[in-house]
């Protein structure tokens, strides 16, 4: 585990109890993101979040929770990736 990686942390803390694989496509968990960006305040924030965990696996989670804290960890940034 590397430390500082709640990602990870989040995906070994859920793998026996989520599902392995989700049965969202890219477009919904986005749609998600949205929902949540926009979410007024923390009960309609936890309601998104709720939505989106029961619907993807651990290791979509691990991922998500990347994205959202904006932790990557693949040695590239945002103008590399949108350049």
């Amino acid at each position: 585990l590397s430390a500082g990686d709640f990602g990870t942390a989040v995906y070994l803390s859920l793998s026996n109890r989520s599902l392995p694989k989700g049965d969202w496509s890219i477009g919904q968990v986005n749609i998600c993101l949205d929902e949540l960006n926009a979410a007024p305040d923390r009960k309609e924030k936890a309601r998104v979040l709720k939505r989106m965990m029961r619907h993807t696996g651990c290791r979509e989670q691990k991922w998500i929770v990347r994205i959202i804290l904006r932790d990557m960890k693949i040695g590239m940034s945002e103008r590399s990736v949108l350049g």
